[in-house]
């Protein structure tokens, strides 16, 4: 089910395999593509067949998509059938294609000797993360062991007769980000709008659905047709879960380096810096731009001023509403959790070490609460421009919309706008009453009025 507001906790989604699994570090993150496709060998692999470990590993691979693992276990040591039983691994192999869902195909594969064994690494590309996944393999062909561990999607640069493309690194420690830096051809110092994502570990494109939907890609690309850089980046909740447990990490340091990126960068006209966030992102706007007052503007794309508590509270209260799966008890235990919950968040004290709420960390409410967004809002002085879609069931027009309008009220440096038909993510679909995440596995775009007049806005502050 597809919620505005991710936990960050449900970014750390790789299942464990085996006793060596691991989340990416730091050296994983830094491959580019050109090296994760070539395919290594090292001194010491002549008493192993390179080619036919690849070819079963791959095969291994495409028996797992089909839930698949009698081959494997027919090849497997004593001891890894022993530790790691077939039903256990297909358990974990099936719950982690769940929440990965299904491979689109392998990326690389690679082979290097280790340890007298071989190993072979095939890394699949699945919606939101890549997957390696290791095999270990003893001399005489048995499969020691099974490792997995979730790396970054490579957006790769894409260019057209407009605008083109260039990787950039973003980031407030030694543990950089991914990034694109999309920059219209032909124009002279152009405007720059820094994008920023939504709840949740979401990449630079912010891949949503099964459709592989990709609004920051549409928005990116559509700006640039119309003369406007940006600057995109993977979330740091994306790429180094562990590392966030405060809006300070997860929204705050990194933009401010990407405004300073921004500031640098000869090509881009450095007095024209805008911000456009999105869902949470378009909360923590005003925030980020009294922050960094060489932001120029803001656009709040489906962003609230309201409590993110309020917000859960809201959103779990349709979704149980409308769930048929739950029994009439089920729905008022979970409700009634939520409320309890939600109440604990708006009660913290600085000493308060409550573990975790609403599957946040108390120290992200506490960093949360102690940001006045409406007050922040109501003192900028920079020009914003609030859009929404009619048929957000996340955020409602009547609740979220009205109270920008309402806080916002008799100031001349704000526009707003709502858009008919258009949905969480400013693609045509769903209904404000209808808690439906489905809307979002159907392929389409961002809506190019939306574009349209995002780029007139900016365009329009000279």
């Amino acid at each position: 089910m597809t919620k505005l507001f991710k936990p960050i906790i449900a970014g750390v989604i790789v299942a464990s395999l085996s006793a060596c699994t691991s989340q990416p570090d730091e050296h994983s993150q830094n491959q580019n593509s050109s090296q994760a496709k070539n395919i290594n060998s090292t001194q010491g692999t002549q008493s192993f067949d390179e080619k036919t470990l690849k070819k079963r590993s791959a095969a291994y691979i495409e028996q797992f998509q089909k839930h698949e693992f009698d081959r494997l276990y027919e090849n497997v040591t004593d001891e890894m059938a022993s530790k790691l039983p077939k039903e256990k691994f297909a358990s974990k192999w099936n719950d982690l294609l769940t929440q990965l869902g299904p491979s689109l195909g392998i990326e690389s594969e690679s082979f290097k000797s280790k340890d007298k064994n071989g190993r072979v690494s095939i890394i699949t590309v699945h919606r939101k993360y890549n997957l390696q996944t290791t095999f270990v393999y003893t001399k005489d062909g048995k499969v020691a062991d099974i490792q997995s561990q979730l790396q970054p999607l490579i957006v790769k640069p894409q260019q057209s007769d407009k605008w083109e493309e260039s990787p950039i690194k973003v980031g407030y420690n030694e543990k950089k980000l991914n990034g694109l830096l999309t920059l219209p051809k032909g124009i002279e110092k152009p405007p720059v709008a820094i994008l920023l994502q939504g709840s949740g570990p979401n990449n630079m494109d912010s891949i949503i659905g099964t459709g592989l939907n990709r609004p920051f890609a549409d928005i990116a690309h559509g700006l640039a047709d119309r003369g406007i850089a940006t600057i995109r980046y993977d979330k740091r909740s994306y790429t180094y879960p562990d590392d966030v447990t405060d809006v300070e990490a997860e929204y705050l340091y990194d933009a401010k380096e990407a405004v300073q990126l921004a500031k640098k960068d000869k090509r881009i006209d450095s007095n024209r810096i805008y911000l456009i966030g999105h869902s949470q992102g378009g909360v923590m706007g005003p925030k980020i731009a009294q922050d960094n007052p060489e932001i120029k503007g803001f656009v709040s794309m489906a962003g609230t001023l309201r409590h993110l508590e309020d917000a859960i509270l809201s959103q779990t209260t349709m979704r149980l509403e409308q769930d048929t799966t739950l029994t009439t008890e089920q729905k008022k235990a979970e409700l009634d959790k939520t409320k309890v919950e939600v109440q604990k968040v708006k009660k913290l004290s600085s000493s308060d070490k409550s573990g975790v709420l609403l599957g946040y960390p108390t120290s992200y409410w506490k960093s949360l609460n102690a940001i006045d967004q409406v007050g922040i809002a109501k003192n900028l002085t920079i020009p914003m421009f609030i859009i929404q879609g009619t048929t957000d069931f996340h955020l409602s027009t009547e609740l979220d919309y009205k109270l920008w309008q309402e806080t916002l009220a008799n100031k001349n440096n704000v526009s707003f706008k709502l858009y008919p038909g258009l949905s969480h993510v400013f693609m045509p679909g769903g209904a404000a009453d209808k808690f439906d995440g489905s809307i979002y596995n159907k392929p389409a775009h961002v809506d190019s009025q939306v574009i349209e007049d995002v780029s007139e806005w900016i365009n329009a502050r000279h």
